[in-house]
């Protein structure tokens, strides 16, 4: 957590539009576990496999897209859950299946 509150804080400082790769990796990786701590059932434990699908700017945010699918399934059908980055205060959420439209792109 801490190193991501690092990136955070260089982001703002070089105040750039854009997410470098060590970012985007950082976002990635972190809302990862971040779905799988806080998704009912946890999905890492049951069987999961996880994806990012993609990473966008929105509110003044990044949203990232968590894709998650069960090991035993057949066929590459995901179900997504969107993660939001506050860059300004380090924060993650998960917004909820009402206010998840307000985060799509």
């Amino acid at each position: 957590m801490k190193k991501l509150i690092a990136v955070l804080c260089s982001a703002l400082l070089v105040a750039c539009s854009g997410l470098s790769d060590e970012e985007r990796n950082l976002y990635s990786s972190e809302c990862e576990k971040f779905v799988e701590q806080n998704a009912p059932g946890r999905l890492g434990s049951m069987g999961f496999d996880m994806k990012v699908f993609d990473i966008y700017k929105k509110k003044s945010k990044w949203v990232v897209e968590v894709g998650y699918k069960r090991r035993a399934d057949y066929g590459d059908t995901y179900s997504v859950r969107l993660c939001v980055v506050d860059p300004e205060n380090g924060r993650l959420s998960l917004p909820s299946l009402m206010n998840q439209s307000e985060w799509q792109k």
